[in-house]
């Protein structure tokens, strides 16, 4: 779930603080991946020590599988939560999976994201379940749900990460209710921030659709420079779209 909509302006500068999970096991495991034509991507789940297999079909949807080997010492970002005043960047949760649908059926949110049409509750909890912890374990990224005052605010994400070139890239939705609030641009600051001054990254790039205004605003407000356009570099249900590109280094900090 990456990429989206959503206003705002003004960000606090005050220092993030976080939440440190328990060290873990240095072992050998296999997860799922995302491969080119296929939609679902699943493998064996860490489970009390297990690995089980997990098997995931949307409706409407083909399903490929694949094991993957990662070792202990694959690259990823620390797992942990992220706190500035009364906004939390923590990872989703089953409790989340409504307000997800709730949000992903939101007619701007579909205008922006190329989820399914109709989303229901089988794509969250699989997102929730098994996609956001096959991101992080992968070292592709990590997804974090938005809180906020103790709310499910919205998602946002370190995505497409190359640890070689130390390089990642944010998407963000809000929640229809919660808009307005500078909520995308906080959180997009709390993250990338981090990801630059702690997660030993030297560039964070957000991309928006030219049409969408809201979420050019939120990456402006975050501290991100605009630096160009990319040309027919992403696709919504309504077809391909130009990318507008802001990026933050962690010489601008």
């Amino acid at each position: 779930m990456r990429l989206a909509a959503c206003a705002g302006a003004g960000t606090s500068r005050v220092a993030p603080t976080v939440d440190m999970p328990p060290a873990r096991t240095r072992r050998r495991v296999s997860v799922g991946v995302r491969l080119p034509g296929c939609a679902v991507m699943s493998g064996p789940r860490i489970e009390s020590g297990k690995s089980q297999r997990k098997r995931s079909i949307l409706p409407g949807r083909s399903v490929c599988h694949t094991r993957v080997m990662i070792e202990p010492d694959t690259p990823r970002f620390a797992d942990v939560a992220l706190r500035e005043g009364s906004l939390v960047l923590r990872p989703p949760v089953v409790a989340d999976v409504p307000a997800i649908v709730r949000s992903c059926r939101d007619a701007l949110t579909q205008r922006w994201l190329p989820l399914s049409d109709p989303y229901d509750e089988s794509h969250a909890r699989e997102f929730v379940t098994l996609g956001a912890e096959t991101t992080w374990r992968s070292g592709d990224g990590v997804v974090r749900a938005i809180e906020h005052d103790g709310a499910f605010a919205g998602m946002i994400d370190l995505k497409k990460t190359s640890w070689r070139g130390r390089t990642t890239e944010i998407g963000y939705w809000v929640a229809p209710e919660h808009r307005g609030r500078g909520l995308a641009a906080r959180a997009a600051r709390l993250l990338g921030d981090w990801a630059l001054r702690d997660q030993g990254m030297e560039r964070v790039e957000i991309r928006a659709a030219t049409g969408n205004l809201g979420s050019q605003r939120a990456a402006l407000a975050a501290g991100y420079r605009e630096e160009g356009v990319l040309r027919s570099a992403g696709f919504v249900h309504g077809g391909r779209v130009d990318l507008v590109v802001f990026g933050k280094v962690r010489a601008d900090l």
